[in-house]
């Protein structure tokens, strides 16, 4: 004969509450750990397999004797070239020549002829009915001024001329005299002369001059 005995109601009723209580605990506990794992691996930290796979990627230290020192680079230092001084040019004076100082006229024959409207005409034979003429040269061929000098002519005619003292010359002056005269209705070949005379000069042997006229009627 089976007996079944009849729980009372309140013991059902703890059961219930204690089972209820439990998984309140498991739930809490789990709740713990899930907090427990996000403090200690937090959003941006690597996963542990992460962590492993960078280790794992490391080269192996290579040892001291089979490193390979870089060389090093030394930039040149610029060359200061100093440039040398340029020499100036020597500039060799010329030496002074020294040229004697010394007076010298000269006496020559430039033109004969006759004269027609005040002009000297070149002229071998002269019309002895015209007017002749003769035109002298006086130059100073020394190198310094000449003193005054004097000229005398002998003219072709017979007359003889003498002209006023003249001012001295400079060095390579020239001065021209011009005389006219009468030929008197001669008939031929006459001749004439000149000389000048200066004080002072170096030689006076270029100082006289002659020449010839002809003359026809």
């Amino acid at each position: 004969m089976n007996t079944h005995i009849a729980e009372p109601q309140s013991s059902k009723a703890m059961k219930a509450l204690a089972f209820i209580g439990l998984l309140a605990i498991l739930f809490a506990i789990l709740f713990g750990v899930v907090k427990l794992v996000q403090l200690s691996f937090p959003e941006n930290a690597q996963s542990p397999a992460a962590v492993i796979e960078s280790q794992e990627r490391v080269p192996e230290a290579v040892p001291e004797s089979e490193i390979i020192p870089e060389p090093e680079i030394t930039e040149p230092e610029p060359e200061v070239v100093i440039p040398e001084p340029t020499p100036e040019p020597v500039v060799k004076q010329p030496k002074p020549v020294y040229v004697s100082q010394y007076n010298d006229i000269q006496l020559s024959i430039q033109n004969i002829g006759f004269i027609s409207g005040g002009t000297l005409f070149s002229s071998l034979i002269i019309d002895s009915n015209i007017r002749g003429g003769i035109q002298f040269a006086v130059k100073n061929i020394g190198t310094r001024y000449s003193n005054t000098w004097d000229m005398d002519i002998n003219l072709p005619n017979g007359e003889d001329y003498r002209m006023n003292t003249q001012p001295g010359l400079a060095p390579g002056e020239t001065a021209f005299i011009t005389i006219g005269f009468d030929p008197d209705r001669r008939d031929g070949t006459y001749t004439f002369d000149a000389r000048v005379t200066s004080y002072g000069e170096t030689t006076n042997s270029n100082n006289y001059v002659s020449g010839s006229m002809t003359f026809i009627d």
